[in-house]
């Protein structure tokens, strides 16, 4: 069955609003945030915030400081083209192992969910969806982890400076669909490759003056 890839928890609507605000700059690099300033902020209790604080800093976004204030891990382009060229080669060889070992009936289900979505922040929601279900494809909680713990860090938040429409989501996943289905490792692996390349330009292309 698919599900909506939309339902979020306060704690990740939290999570998704700091993300954002960090992915377009208005969050600087080094800005210190207290849970009692964004939940006042938010009108909500400290506790989805202190959860969501802790999310962000196992992806990667926010960095805990001794006066048990977070510290904002701003998004650079040197960041952004090093954490592309590792997610997707992470992305990469778990796809590989996976075509050999693997199950992709999830990762097939979630593209369908991609395909249906209507709205260009459900396709962002579903991308994200359909490629954890391919990283957790091997049936490995450790590596699906890691894969986990980068795609919903740095990249995500490089998402949210896109506009609308801003890279052909679907397309681009659409293409990786023989390659699941055929269990051919290495047509998935350039597949991979050609769609992080893709959103990463047109993300850099977004942060330039």
């Amino acid at each position: 069955m698919i599900q909506n890839c939309s339902n979020l928890s306060l704690k990740d609507r939290i999570a998704e609003m700091l993300r954002a605000e960090i992915a377009a700059g208005r969050m600087a690099d080094g800005e210190e945030l207290t849970q009692e300033r964004v939940s006042d902020a938010l009108a909500v209790s400290r506790i989805p915030v202190r959860e969501a604080f802790l999310q962000l800093e196992a992806d990667g976004l926010l960095r805990r400081l001794p006066n048990r204030h977070v510290q904002v891990v701003g998004v650079t382009a040197k960041r952004l083209r090093q954490n592309f060229r590792v997610l997707a080669s992470l992305e990469c060889e778990l796809a590989r192992l996976a075509a050999e070992e693997g199950d992709f009936s999830l990762a097939l289900d979630r593209l369908e969910a991609l395909r249906t979505a209507d709205t260009w922040t459900d396709r962002v929601r579903c991308d994200t969806s359909f490629h954890l279900a391919l990283g957790a494809s091997l049936d490995n909680p450790t590596l699906a982890q890691l894969h986990s713990g980068q795609r919903r860090g740095l990249f995500a938040g490089a998402l949210d400076r896109l506009p609308p429409e801003g890279v052909p989501l679907r397309d681009l996943n659409d293409a990786l669909e023989d390659g699941l289905r055929t269990r051919d490792g290495a047509a998935l692996c350039r597949k991979i490759r050609a769609y992080y390349e893709t959103v990463c330009e047109a993300v850099l292309k977004e942060m330039k003056p």
